[in-house]
């Protein structure tokens, strides 16, 4: 086989490699959806203060919730995912007040506060924590945190909070899909939609 015969195998080896790896790494990004609870629409007045639906999912070492709510978000607001996971416990917060986005993890057991990353765009208010952050879990081996949720008024803005997945059993967000699905009680698996029983 010649040099250039050679050179161009070579190419094409280190293209498909190459290729190979990218489409492995989307496949892996993409492999886990999020788990969604919807809540009951016009709870409560404000347009951005009633949820409709949160989604609590894993993406590249993170733990991510998302909030959805009715309508367009404005100021003063906060949103609250209490989240638990063995031994531990935390609060997600993303919040707009005067203005300012700003999105907190507060470690509950320890009493300890970080600030993370989050973004709140339209209906979504987003809170994105690292895993490592939630009492040293992994990736690996977090596989389902137990959760309820509150959006609510703040910086003297008036109006009524609005809760979900706080009334009945505990509702458990799995976040890796294994098969067959372990019995995990009430649990929403990735992909899945459960509403909120009236």
């Amino acid at each position: 086989m010649s040099l250039r015969a050679v050179a161009a195998v070579s190419v094409l080896v280190c293209a498909a490699a190459v290729l190979g790896h990218g489409v492995a790494r989307g496949a892996t990004a993409a492999a886990v959806a999020a788990a969604t609870f919807r809540d009951p629409a016009n709870d409560v007045r404000a347009a951005d203060i009633d949820l409709r639906s949160i989604s609590v999912g894993k993406r590249n070492g993170a733990l991510v919730v998302r909030f959805t709510v009715r309508g367009p978000i404005t100021d003063n607001v906060s949103y609250t995912a209490s989240v638990r996971s063995g031994a531990g416990s935390w609060a997600l917060v993303a919040r707009r007040g005067g203005g300012v986005d700003s999105f907190l993890l507060y470690d509950l057991t320890l009493g300890r506060t970080t600030s993370v990353n989050g973004a709140i765009e339209g209906r979504t208010a987003t809170v994105t924590a690292p895993i490592e952050a939630l009492g040293g879990q992994t990736n690996a081996t977090l596989g389902r945190v137990g959760a309820y949720f509150r959006a609510e008024p703040v910086a003297g803005r008036i109006g009524d909070a609005d809760r979900a997945a706080n009334v009945g059993p505990t509702v458990w967000f799995c976040l890796t899909d294994r098969r067959p699905r372990p019995q995990w009680g009430p649990c929403i698996w990735p992909g899945q939609v459960r509403s909120a029983a009236r």
